[in-house]
């Protein structure tokens, strides 16, 4: 069975975490995967080469390059996938289009609720969605809203939570090195919330900033840790100083690696104004973590309040720094992160979220 994913981009996120995963972790011969892309971002590109993968790049100068077209719908001809696998919108949309005209059977993957995309691109989505012969949502919220909007068919729509390795990362998590974060930062005797994820409107990483303003007054040993990178770096940065946490906030950009960060943590922290199911959380829960966490679709299905860690109201900083200060102050937090672990282990792992698109694959194809 031949399939390829395509995806916009090859960063390091949520999305292209899951295609790696899927070709890393399934165990069938008979499955031969191939990546393409739009070209932009080739952070994966590398990771994915060494496992002997083909990848290509359609050579695109942004997502909105209509060049793309023709040179999707040629190598979708050229190769005869039996199976195409599509992942966010704008790969989505022309895949669609070019999986239909190639004879293809299509999937898609959606890792966020469609209401969030841009009115273009939505608009594109609807137009296409019919192509689909399987229709996959990321998590219990996005499927919700798919259905409730009445645009794309229940009938061929399934759940497949992400996983990511659980166990493995709670491994890499527990033995990993500190040496240079404390090279970095002093976190003696701190209380450290994180947060990871691109510096992006979406985020919210400035309402967790406004919130520590609160949390530092009552707490002074809070300290939050930003790890990620993107457009709004400098508005962060400047927020920081506004407020005068510089002794409180750090925000520290792209990192080589999560896990010492995950190890020093005492809680996770996420605002986001949206999600379909983040890898950050379970990345959290893999190193034992609380959440502190906004209620949105995709939170709310990895995150049980008053059990794992607390959801939130995406509107009410107030109620975060309270929610904050009340960790810190609480004896639950370490139940609460190993009650999140164990939940983890077995609705989020990779194994079941891997056997779960395999087995669509090969009744997709008729190769049961």
């Amino acid at each position: 069975m031949d399939v390829c994913h395509f995806i916009n981009t090859l960063a390091h996120a949520g999305a292209e975490r899951i295609v790696y995963d899927i070709i890393n972790k399934t165990n069938n011969d008979n499955i031969k995967y191939d990546v393409c892309y739009f070209g932009v971002d080739h952070d994966r590109r590398e990771d994915l080469e060494e496992l002997g993968i083909e990848v290509t790049s359609f050579d695109a100068n942004s997502l909105l390059d209509v060049r793309v077209i023709p040179r999707v719908i040629s190598h979708f001809n050229q190769n005869e996938y039996d199976l195409i696998h599509l992942h966010l919108p704008h790969a989505r949309s022309i895949g669609r289009i070019a999986g239909t005209i190639s004879n293809s059977r299509i999937i898609s993957t959606y890792h966020n609720i469609p209401s969030q995309f841009h009115p273009v691109i939505r608009a594109a989505d609807k137009a296409t969605v019919f192509a689909d012969n399987r229709t996959v949502s990321v998590s219990r919220g996005v499927k919700n809203e798919m259905v409730d909007s009445h645009v794309y068919s229940m009938k061929k729509i399934k759940t497949i939570n992400n996983g990511i390795d659980i166990e493995e990362l709670n491994k890499l998590i527990k033995s990993s090195s500190m040496k240079k974060v404390k090279e970095k930062l002093d976190f003696e005797d701190k209380f450290v919330f994180l947060n990871i994820g691109r510096y992006v409107k979406q985020k919210s990483q400035i309402d967790i900033i406004k919130a520590m303003e609160t949390v530092v007054k009552s707490e002074p040993k809070a300290h939050l840790i930003l790890v990620g990178g993107g457009p709004l770096e400098n508005k962060l940065r400047s927020c920081v100083k506004e407020c005068n946490l510089s002794s409180n906030v750090s925000i520290l950009g792209f990192v080589e690696s999560i896990n010492p960060y995950l190890r020093l943590a005492d809680t996770y922290v996420s605002y986001s104004r949206n999600e379909g199911l983040p890898i950050s959380l379970l990345e959290a829960m893999s190193g034992g973590l609380p959440i502190i966490a906004s209620d949105v679709p995709g939170n709310n299905d990895v995150v049980k309040d008053g059990k794992t860690g607390y959801l939130i109201p995406r509107t009410n900083v107030s109620i975060l720094s309270e929610r904050m200060i009340d960790i810190i102050q609480s004896d639950e937090a370490y139940t609460m992160g190993q009650r999140g672990l164990e939940m983890a282990k077995k609705r989020f792992n990779a194994e079941r979220m891997v056997s779960e698109y395999v087995s669509e694959y090969k009744m997709l194809v008729g190769d049961e």
